[in-house]
Protein backbone atom coordinates (compact mmCIF):
# COMPACT_ATOMS: atom_id res chain seq x y z
CA UNK A 1 0.00 0.00 0.00
CA UNK A 2 2.97 2.67 1.08
CA UNK A 3 4.42 2.06 -2.37
CA UNK A 4 1.19 3.01 -4.53
CA UNK A 5 1.28 6.20 -1.94
CA UNK A 6 5.05 6.50 -2.80
CA UNK A 7 4.15 5.97 -6.91
CA UNK A 8 1.51 8.67 -6.62
CA UNK A 9 3.54 11.02 -4.93
CA UNK A 10 6.29 10.69 -7.69
CA UNK A 11 3.74 10.64 -10.43
CA UNK A 12 1.84 14.02 -8.84
CA UNK A 13 4.99 15.95 -6.86
CA UNK A 14 8.08 14.86 -8.87
CA UNK A 15 9.80 13.87 -5.51
CA UNK A 16 9.70 11.13 -2.91
CA UNK A 17 7.58 11.62 0.34
CA UNK A 18 9.67 12.08 3.43
CA UNK A 19 7.13 10.45 5.60
CA UNK A 20 4.27 8.23 4.92
CA UNK A 21 2.28 6.21 7.91
CA UNK A 22 -1.40 4.77 7.81
CA UNK A 23 -4.58 6.87 9.40
CA UNK A 24 -6.75 4.88 8.98
CA UNK A 25 -8.90 2.46 6.83
CA UNK A 26 -12.90 1.91 5.99
CA UNK A 27 -15.46 0.04 3.50
CA UNK A 28 -14.00 2.08 0.80
CA UNK A 29 -10.48 2.76 1.29
CA UNK A 30 -7.07 3.01 3.59
CA UNK A 31 -5.73 6.82 4.46
CA UNK A 32 -2.38 7.54 4.47
CA UNK A 33 -0.84 10.81 6.08
CA UNK A 34 2.06 11.97 3.89
CA UNK A 35 4.70 14.69 4.28
CA UNK A 36 6.78 16.45 1.71
CA UNK A 37 9.96 18.33 1.59
CA UNK A 38 7.46 20.90 -0.60
CA UNK A 39 4.89 22.50 -0.83
CA UNK A 40 1.67 21.53 0.65
CA UNK A 41 4.18 19.81 2.85
CA UNK A 42 1.87 17.50 4.73
CA UNK A 43 -1.34 15.87 2.79
CA UNK A 44 -3.65 13.21 2.83
CA UNK A 45 -3.81 10.35 0.84
CA UNK A 46 -6.89 7.65 0.20
CA UNK A 47 -6.26 4.69 -2.21
CA UNK A 48 -9.15 3.56 -2.91
CA UNK A 49 -9.88 -0.29 -4.56
CA UNK A 50 -12.99 0.57 -6.76
CA UNK A 51 -12.97 3.83 -9.10
CA UNK A 52 -16.28 4.50 -8.85
CA UNK A 53 -16.11 5.40 -5.27
CA UNK A 54 -12.88 7.44 -5.79
CA UNK A 55 -14.53 9.64 -8.58
CA UNK A 56 -17.82 10.21 -6.22
CA UNK A 57 -16.02 11.41 -2.76
CA UNK A 58 -13.88 13.61 -4.98
CA UNK A 59 -16.66 15.03 -6.86
CA UNK A 60 -18.75 15.28 -3.44
CA UNK A 61 -16.25 16.33 -1.45
CA UNK A 62 -15.20 19.25 -4.16
CA UNK A 63 -18.35 20.57 -4.14
CA UNK A 64 -18.84 20.64 -0.82
CA UNK A 65 -15.34 22.37 0.02
CA UNK A 66 -16.07 25.08 -2.49
CA UNK A 67 -19.62 26.33 -0.43
CA UNK A 68 -17.09 27.12 2.75
CA UNK A 69 -19.96 25.89 4.66
CA UNK A 70 -18.67 23.45 6.49
CA UNK A 71 -14.48 22.54 7.29
CA UNK A 72 -14.47 20.25 4.63
CA UNK A 73 -11.12 19.23 3.33
CA UNK A 74 -10.15 20.16 -0.23
CA UNK A 75 -9.15 17.98 -2.97
CA UNK A 76 -5.65 18.48 -4.75
CA UNK A 77 -5.46 15.59 -7.08
CA UNK A 78 -7.41 12.31 -8.21
CA UNK A 79 -4.83 9.76 -9.48
CA UNK A 80 -5.48 6.53 -11.38
CA UNK A 81 -2.85 4.16 -12.98
CA UNK A 82 -3.42 0.42 -13.84
CA UNK A 83 -3.13 -0.59 -10.21
CA UNK A 84 -3.68 2.77 -8.61
CA UNK A 85 -6.78 4.87 -7.36
CA UNK A 86 -5.84 7.34 -5.04
CA UNK A 87 -7.52 10.43 -3.94
CA UNK A 88 -5.10 13.24 -2.74
CA UNK A 89 -6.40 15.96 -0.22
CA UNK A 90 -5.93 18.59 2.39
CA UNK A 91 -4.74 17.04 5.53
CA UNK A 92 -6.85 17.34 8.20
CA UNK A 93 -4.95 18.07 11.71
CA UNK A 94 -6.57 16.10 14.71
CA UNK A 95 -8.20 13.18 16.40
CA UNK A 96 -11.26 11.12 15.22
CA UNK A 97 -13.93 11.96 17.39
CA UNK A 98 -14.92 8.11 17.23
CA UNK A 99 -11.63 6.98 18.29
CA UNK A 100 -11.03 9.26 20.85
CA UNK A 101 -11.37 8.88 24.39
CA UNK A 102 -15.12 10.21 26.15
CA UNK A 103 -13.70 13.17 26.98
CA UNK A 104 -14.97 14.98 30.76
CA UNK A 105 -18.69 16.80 30.34
CA UNK A 106 -17.99 20.32 29.58
CA UNK A 107 -15.35 19.60 26.50
CA UNK A 108 -17.74 16.44 25.30
CA UNK A 109 -20.41 19.43 25.08
CA UNK A 110 -18.00 22.10 23.48
CA UNK A 111 -17.49 19.30 21.46
CA UNK A 112 -20.67 18.65 20.28
CA UNK A 113 -21.89 21.99 19.52
CA UNK A 114 -19.53 22.40 17.44
CA UNK A 115 -20.59 19.30 15.40
CA UNK A 116 -24.35 19.97 15.77
CA UNK A 117 -23.20 23.85 14.09
CA UNK A 118 -21.53 22.15 11.10
CA UNK A 119 -25.03 19.90 10.71
CA UNK A 120 -27.32 22.99 11.13
CA UNK A 121 -25.20 24.56 8.33
CA UNK A 122 -24.50 22.27 5.99
CA UNK A 123 -28.22 21.25 6.32
CA UNK A 124 -28.78 25.18 5.75
CA UNK A 125 -27.54 25.11 2.25
CA UNK A 126 -30.83 24.40 0.03
CA UNK A 127 -31.64 23.56 -3.26
CA UNK A 128 -35.38 24.17 -5.51
CA UNK A 129 -35.20 20.37 -6.14
CA UNK A 130 -34.58 16.90 -4.45
CA UNK A 131 -31.76 13.73 -5.30
CA UNK A 132 -28.27 13.20 -5.66
CA UNK A 133 -25.65 15.79 -7.00
CA UNK A 134 -25.18 14.45 -10.24
CA UNK A 135 -28.67 12.55 -10.83
CA UNK A 136 -31.87 12.79 -11.79
CA UNK A 137 -33.56 15.52 -10.02
CA UNK A 138 -37.44 14.98 -8.29
CA UNK A 139 -40.18 17.67 -7.60
CA UNK A 140 -40.49 15.77 -3.88
CA UNK A 141 -38.73 13.86 -1.44
CA UNK A 142 -41.68 11.33 -1.24
CA UNK A 143 -40.81 10.84 -5.32
CA UNK A 144 -36.62 10.87 -4.85
CA UNK A 145 -36.58 9.05 -1.63
CA UNK A 146 -39.56 6.21 -2.86
CA UNK A 147 -37.26 5.30 -5.94
CA UNK A 148 -34.23 5.15 -3.61
CA UNK A 149 -36.20 2.96 -0.92
CA UNK A 150 -37.11 0.50 -4.19
CA UNK A 151 -33.32 0.24 -5.42
CA UNK A 152 -32.42 -0.24 -1.85
CA UNK A 153 -35.09 -2.99 -1.22
CA UNK A 154 -34.31 -4.89 -4.23
CA UNK A 155 -30.46 -5.15 -3.37
CA UNK A 156 -32.07 -5.85 0.14
CA UNK A 157 -34.01 -9.00 -1.54
CA UNK A 158 -30.75 -10.27 -2.94
CA UNK A 159 -28.68 -10.60 -0.29
CA UNK A 160 -31.48 -12.12 1.69
CA UNK A 161 -31.94 -14.64 -0.97
CA UNK A 162 -27.61 -15.61 -0.58
CA UNK A 163 -28.54 -16.05 3.01
CA UNK A 164 -27.34 -12.21 4.66
CA UNK A 165 -31.06 -11.14 5.96
CA UNK A 166 -33.12 -13.28 7.82
CA UNK A 167 -36.55 -13.80 5.98
CA UNK A 168 -38.75 -12.14 8.49
CA UNK A 169 -36.56 -9.11 8.15
CA UNK A 170 -37.26 -8.84 5.07
CA UNK A 171 -41.14 -9.13 5.29
CA UNK A 172 -40.79 -6.60 7.97
CA UNK A 173 -39.33 -3.65 5.40
CA UNK A 174 -40.85 -5.08 2.24
CA UNK A 175 -44.20 -4.22 4.55
CA UNK A 176 -42.72 -0.84 5.57
CA UNK A 177 -42.12 -0.10 2.24
CA UNK A 178 -45.75 -0.95 1.29
CA UNK A 179 -47.05 1.73 3.71
CA UNK A 180 -44.23 4.72 2.31
CA UNK A 181 -47.21 7.01 1.56
CA UNK A 182 -48.33 6.83 5.41
CA UNK A 183 -44.67 7.08 6.48
CA UNK A 184 -43.48 10.23 4.51
CA UNK A 185 -46.67 11.76 4.49
CA UNK A 186 -45.11 15.12 5.90
CA UNK A 187 -44.11 17.49 3.33
CA UNK A 188 -40.25 18.30 3.52
CA UNK A 189 -40.21 21.66 2.08
CA UNK A 190 -36.34 22.59 1.73
CA UNK A 191 -34.16 20.00 -0.33
CA UNK A 192 -30.99 20.13 2.25
CA UNK A 193 -27.41 19.16 1.48
CA UNK A 194 -26.67 16.59 2.66
CA UNK A 195 -23.03 14.66 4.17
CA UNK A 196 -24.03 11.10 3.12
CA UNK A 197 -22.35 9.64 6.01
CA UNK A 198 -22.13 12.22 9.07
CA UNK A 199 -20.71 10.28 11.94
CA UNK A 200 -18.49 11.01 14.72
CA UNK A 201 -15.68 8.60 12.53
CA UNK A 202 -16.10 11.55 10.06
CA UNK A 203 -15.19 14.33 12.45
CA UNK A 204 -11.90 15.45 13.38
CA UNK A 205 -11.52 17.91 16.43
CA UNK A 206 -8.24 19.46 17.07
CA UNK A 207 -8.35 21.67 20.77
CA UNK A 208 -11.48 20.89 21.66
CA UNK A 209 -13.34 21.72 18.34
CA UNK A 210 -13.77 20.59 14.50
CA UNK A 211 -11.13 21.04 12.47
CA UNK A 212 -12.70 19.18 9.44
CA UNK A 213 -15.90 16.72 8.44
CA UNK A 214 -14.42 14.20 6.32
CA UNK A 215 -15.45 11.42 4.09
CA UNK A 216 -18.86 12.68 2.59
CA UNK A 217 -20.59 9.34 0.68
CA UNK A 218 -23.59 10.10 -1.36
CA UNK A 219 -23.91 13.61 -1.30
CA UNK A 220 -27.65 14.75 -2.01
CA UNK A 221 -30.42 17.30 -1.69
CA UNK A 222 -32.66 15.67 0.48
CA UNK A 223 -34.72 15.54 3.70
CA UNK A 224 -32.23 16.82 6.68
CA UNK A 225 -33.59 14.21 9.07
CA UNK A 226 -32.39 11.26 6.97
CA UNK A 227 -28.32 11.38 8.34
CA UNK A 228 -29.89 12.17 11.90
CA UNK A 229 -29.80 8.42 12.55
CA UNK A 230 -25.91 8.93 12.27
CA UNK A 231 -26.15 10.76 15.80
CA UNK A 232 -27.20 7.71 17.53
CA UNK A 233 -24.94 5.75 16.56
CA UNK A 234 -21.08 4.37 17.13
CA UNK A 235 -20.72 6.48 20.49
CA UNK A 236 -22.59 9.43 19.09
CA UNK A 237 -25.37 9.29 21.76
CA UNK A 238 -22.42 10.25 24.56
CA UNK A 239 -22.46 13.36 23.08
CA UNK A 240 -26.35 13.60 23.16
CA UNK A 241 -26.16 15.36 19.54
CA UNK A 242 -29.74 14.25 18.51
CA UNK A 243 -31.21 16.22 21.37
CA UNK A 244 -28.75 19.53 20.57
CA UNK A 245 -29.88 19.38 16.90
CA UNK A 246 -33.53 19.58 17.78
CA UNK A 247 -32.97 22.41 20.45
CA UNK A 248 -32.11 24.67 16.57
CA UNK A 249 -34.15 22.20 14.37
CA UNK A 250 -37.69 21.30 15.51
CA UNK A 251 -38.18 17.41 14.73
CA UNK A 252 -41.00 16.62 11.88
CA UNK A 253 -43.99 15.19 13.74
CA UNK A 254 -43.22 11.13 12.67
CA UNK A 255 -39.48 11.26 13.14
CA UNK A 256 -39.62 8.33 15.06
CA UNK A 257 -41.28 6.40 12.79
CA UNK A 258 -39.24 8.41 9.82
CA UNK A 259 -36.04 7.94 11.45
CA UNK A 260 -36.61 4.16 12.25
CA UNK A 261 -37.24 3.48 8.02
CA UNK A 262 -34.30 5.82 7.35
CA UNK A 263 -31.64 3.35 9.52
CA UNK A 264 -32.44 0.31 8.50
CA UNK A 265 -32.91 0.82 5.13
CA UNK A 266 -29.36 2.68 4.98
CA UNK A 267 -27.98 -0.03 7.29
CA UNK A 268 -29.49 -3.15 5.43
CA UNK A 269 -28.65 -1.97 1.74
CA UNK A 270 -25.09 -1.32 3.15
CA UNK A 271 -25.17 -4.74 4.10
CA UNK A 272 -25.80 -6.12 1.21
CA UNK A 273 -23.45 -3.66 -1.02
CA UNK A 274 -20.74 -5.07 0.86
CA UNK A 275 -22.04 -8.42 1.50
CA UNK A 276 -21.77 -8.74 4.68
CA UNK A 277 -24.28 -10.51 7.08
CA UNK A 278 -26.70 -8.98 9.65
CA UNK A 279 -25.14 -8.12 12.95
CA UNK A 280 -26.76 -7.02 16.14
CA UNK A 281 -26.41 -3.20 15.17
CA UNK A 282 -28.97 -4.33 12.35
CA UNK A 283 -30.93 -6.77 14.32
CA UNK A 284 -31.66 -3.47 16.81
CA UNK A 285 -32.39 -1.33 13.79
CA UNK A 286 -35.02 -3.50 12.64
CA UNK A 287 -36.69 -4.07 16.39
CA UNK A 288 -36.63 -0.15 16.55
CA UNK A 289 -38.72 -0.32 13.49
CA UNK A 290 -40.96 -3.07 14.29
CA UNK A 291 -41.61 -1.32 17.43
CA UNK A 292 -42.94 1.88 15.41
CA UNK A 293 -44.70 0.11 12.99
CA UNK A 294 -47.32 -1.22 15.90
CA UNK A 295 -46.61 2.13 17.37
CA UNK A 296 -47.90 4.41 14.85
CA UNK A 297 -50.48 1.54 13.65
CA UNK A 298 -49.49 0.98 10.30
Amino acid sequence: MKQKVQQTIRALYNCLPLTISEAGKGFYGRVFKVTLPLAPYVLSVKLFDQPQYMLMQASEQGFMHSLGVVKVPAVFHVFQSQYINALVMEWAEGENLGNMPLPNQPTRDAIAWDVVGQAVALHGVTNKTFGYLSGEQYPSWQAFYRDLSRQMLDRITSASDRGLLDKAYLDLMTYAYGRFDEIFSEQVSAPSLLHGDFNIGNVIVQNDAVSAIIDPMGVMWGDRELELFQFECSGSANYELLDKYFSINKPSKKFELKNAYYKTFAEANHYARIDLAQDDNLIDFLGQLENAVVKYRL
